[in-house]
């Protein structure tokens, strides 16, 4: 069963030769229960190449206990921005031991007049840690970017760090926010966002 789901994400990877580099990765390494639908929204703010803001969303479902899929879409400072991603997740978070997980996907961008097509590979890791105030879920993640344009390519690389914060495992609303530093050839961002999950 896994060798069949491992299969599929590196079949979506490999849609593309190119990625995107202006991701941003709003989720920890943790699979949502596979009971629960979850919708996001989300306002990045960019930091260097000029500046701007994207608006997004997205929808997560799990495909089993270690793998899920998301949709997402963005609009604002990039025109136009349609993906999808798979996140497999071998190692929970159990115990000491944090969450390790890999997403890949592909993602079509229009900016003015020109296409993007994109592919990412990025690894996560995230450990949840109960407070008084409640649970906070801090994450790094570093994906690799590669973006075919329609006479150039480019790759690029981005560090990423943030946190999830959950009031109360039984809500349905989680918050969180990220931060993304460029490395080569992408964008440096703040994201904050908000998730609702419901029953399926």
């Amino acid at each position: 069963m896994y060798t069949r789901h491992l299969f599929f994400l590196l079949f979506i990877v490999s849609l593309s030769s190119f990625s995107q580099a202006y991701l941003s990765l709003a989720e920890t390494a943790d699979i949502p229960s596979q009971d629960q639908l979850i919708f996001g929204a989300y306002p990045q703010i960019f930091l260097n190449r000029g500046g701007g803001m994207n608006l997004g969303g997205f929808a997560d479902i799990a495909l089993a206990e270690s793998f899920s899929v998301r949709g997402h879409f963005e609009v604002g400072k990039i025109d136009t921005v349609l993906g999808a991603s798979v996140k497999f997740t071998p190692f929970p978070d159990i115990d000491r031991q944090p969450a390790i997980g890999f997403r890949g996907g592909f993602t079509y961008a229009r900016d003015s007049d020109e296409n993007f097509i994109s592919t990412h590979i990025a690894a996560l890791l995230s450990k949840k840690v109960p407070t008084d105030q409640g649970t906070f879920n801090p994450y790094v993640g570093i994906p690799l970017t590669f973006t075919s344009m329609k006479d150039a390519s480019e790759s690029g690389t981005q560090f990423i760090v943030g946190s999830e914060y959950i009031d109360q495992e039984s809500s349905p609303i989680r918050f969180g926010g990220e931060v993304g530093i460029s490395l080569k050839d992408s964008y440096s961002y703040f994201l904050g966002y908000i998730t609702y999950s419901i029953g399926r």
